[in-house]
């Protein structure tokens, strides 16, 4: 991960956050910064470029918001992340989700080369 270009998180969205896999797998990243709150805090991937894909049944706002802020706020501020992104697809269960998940898919990967 270190090593990597770019690294897109992925997670269907279990009772307004991330399911538990995913909770943890960013929680064990925080062994990657060195002095946090202090003024020399450093990160191990400080500016990789992440990215956030989460779907969820129902609509965005007051569903995926909350998992979309955990994000934001793990990545930036204490890994010093470059966030490329946060990209929802709501509504899985209707029937143009294949279609709108793949218009998704294809502006991450757009926005994951041009930042």
């Amino acid at each position: 991960m270190i090593l990597a270009d770019a690294v897109v998180y992925a997670s269907p969205i279990y009772c307004y956050d991330f399911t538990s896999q995913l909770k943890t797998f960013i929680d064990r990243h925080y062994c990657l910064t060195i002095n946090f709150g202090s003024p020399s805090h450093t990160s191990s991937i400080e500016g990789k470029k992440v990215a956030l894909l989460i779907t969820c049944m129902g609509t965005e706002e007051g569903n995926a918001d909350l998992a979309e802020e955990i994000f934001d706020r793990s990545m930036r501020n204490v890994l010093k992340c470059n966030l490329i992104g946060k990209y929802t697809i709501p509504l899985s269960e209707a029937p143009d989700f294949n279609d709108r998940a793949k218009e998704v898919a294809n502006k991450l990967t757009k926005d994951i080369i041009q930042k």
